[in-house]
């Protein structure tokens, strides 16, 4: 199985993204609440579509959305008739680079059947947690699922109420002591694995836990 593309998340007017590694509550954002059926992207996108929110003046939106689409949906998309997301037609996502085709590599531009609609500022009525995480440490990658909170230099905790920012919380330090303690346990008690098990499996899930 390949890792799958996170959603992203810019807080304020920062211009680095972080990468929504855990949720807790919701429901945070459908595809279907906006008429969209989503289908398989790539390998690295099973779910067919990914996210890009936006908290500014304490405000959680979508800004952009990368769905995968076919059949009727994506002959709309073509004759530029829609879907409409926030009143606004899709784009087609290409790519330039090389294919083998014929015994020989070719160049050119190359479409996907993946379209992204930009400039939405969706308002997500989210009531729950979210962690952000970013600096991925590399040497814990691993071909499977979501990547969890823990493999992560820095993680924020956001938590919200229909949609509003109501708290803020810097967790980087709770999340390497986790990682500690999953490298440094051969055989912990039972309570002890439970809880370290409730985490792991929220890296397939992307649900977490809380941290209060």
């Amino acid at each position: 199985m390949t890792a799958q593309i996170d959603d992203q998340v810019l807080l304020d007017d920062d211009e680095e993204s972080w990468s929504l590694s855990a949720v807790d509550g919701g429901p945070l954002f459908d595809p279907s609440s906006v008429g969209l059926s989503p289908v398989m992207i790539s390998t690295a996108c099973w779910r067919g579509w990914y996210a890009h929110y936006r908290v500014r003046d304490e405000r959680l939106t979508v800004d952009r959305l990368d769905v995968g689409l076919d059949g009727e949906d994506a002959e709309r998309a073509v004759a530029g008739t829609g879907p409409l997301v926030g009143g606004r037609p899709p784009t087609k996502r290409s790519y330039s680079g090389k294919v083998w085709k014929d015994g020989v590599w070719v160049e050119g531009t190359f479409e996907e059947i993946e379209w992204t609609w930009a400039g939405l500022a969706l308002p997500v009525p989210f009531t729950g947690g979210m962690l952000v995480s970013r600096g991925f440490l590399r040497e814990l990658y691993v071909h499977m699922g979501f990547h969890p909170a823990w493999k992560y230099e820095h993680t924020v905790e956001l938590v919200l109420r229909e949609g509003q920012v109501v708290e803020r919380r810097d967790v980087s330090a709770s999340m390497a002591a986790l990682r500690a303690e999953l490298a440094g346990r051969d055989a912990p008690g039972t309570a002890e694995r439970r809880r370290i098990e409730a985490w792991v499996e929220g890296a397939f899930s992307r649900r977490y836990p809380g941290l209060h």
